[in-house]
């Protein structure tokens, strides 16, 4: 197996295994993390410069901000929030070792 051929395969399985972590609501702040910085790697590698040419298949017309970015800053937006120990199997998992602190009254 090439080399190319071995990043292909590395390249699939973190695209499966970290948008399966997202969709499922596990380990959701690493996970997104992880995919906004694959997603500034892909748009650092064709960035939407006006004088550079566009790749094949590009949709629309980007200047300077594509699609790459916008889902960037939605995994990072996703990542400041809690939003999986809520709703997800973080929830579930995170539960026995984190003690809930509920509201007092004050």
């Amino acid at each position: 197996m090439s080399r190319g051929q071995l990043m292909d395969r590395f390249t699939m399985w973190f695209l499966v295994i970290v948008g399966a972590c997202v969709l499922c609501g596990l380990f959701t702040r690493v996970a997104c993390v992880m995919a906004a910085g694959f997603l500034v790697m892909t748009y650092l590698a064709h960035p939407a410069f006006p004088w550079y040419p566009q790749p094949p298949n590009t949709e629309g017309n980007p200047v300077f901000i594509n699609k790459n970015v916008i889902e960037a800053l939605a995994l990072l937006a996703l990542a400041c929030y809690p939003t999986g120990r809520w709703l997800g199997l973080d929830a579930i998992v995170l539960r026995p070792f984190c003690k809930y602190k509920g509201e007092t009254a004050a």
